[in-house]
């Protein structure tokens, strides 16, 4: 009940900046940042992706540091649309073992959020590719079109941040979200949104995530 309480609200904030774009309104995510509270988030995040790690036979870990603010303000469907995608690699290519995701203060002041798997690693072909459009290597021997990554880089832009790959020494994958000080400090401010009137509106919703189907 949790993953799926979890998986319905990033359902709705994807509705919302969805609705901005119907009303003329595509940067709404990036002009009316949100206050988001890291503890409830990282909560979030650890109940969506456990039940899936657990399928897969994996165990999934969430740690954080205790110096992480305890608040950011920030583009939270950018950011929760970024972690989703690594996280859903991370599961997908790795059989066994574990998938960790660690949230800490850089040197520079930056937040980090740090995905690490024991799975093959990236080929020097997915590396070269890795943020193309379907830039995924036909010999990945996995299902997908490659999208990932490269809707992970564009919503990194919105954030202002920046992604780190690299393969392990002894084998598996870390990919880094790094998240300078100047992204996440700002204010929220409050506007008064006019939402459409959709009572009479009938809307099919279509959608291949077993979570968000139940």
């Amino acid at each position: 009940l949790e993953r799926v309480r979890a998986s319905g609200e990033i359902l709705a904030r994807l509705l919302e900046d969805g609705l901005a774009m119907m009303l003329g309104e595509d940067d709404f995510a990036a002009t009316h940042p949100a206050n988001l509270q890291m503890p409830r988030f990282l909560y979030d995040i650890e109940m969506r992706w456990s039940g899936r790690a657990t399928e897969n036979g994996l165990t999934f870990r969430v740690s954080a540091s205790d110096d992480i603010p305890a608040v950011l303000t920030l583009d939270r469907i950018a950011l929760e649309r970024v972690l989703s995608n690594i996280l859903s690699n991370a599961i997908k290519y790795t059989d066994k073992g574990a998938v960790t995701l660690d949230v800490a203060m850089a040197e520079t002041g930056a937040l980090r959020f740090t995905v690490t798997d024991q799975g093959p690693g990236f080929s020097d072909d997915a590396l070269d590719r890795l943020f193309e459009f379907q830039g995924r290597p036909a010999s990945a021997g996995k299902p997908g079109l490659g999208l990932g990554m490269h809707i992970a880089k564009n919503m990194t832009g919105r954030l202002g941040g920046e992604v780190i790959v690299e393969n392990l020494p002894g084998g598996g994958a870390r990919v880094s979200l790094v998240l300078p000080p100047d992204t996440w400090t700002i204010a929220a401010p409050y506007t008064a949104v006019e939402l459409p009137d959709l009572s009479e509106t009938r809307v099919l919703i279509a959608d291949d995530n077993p979570t968000n189907q139940a």
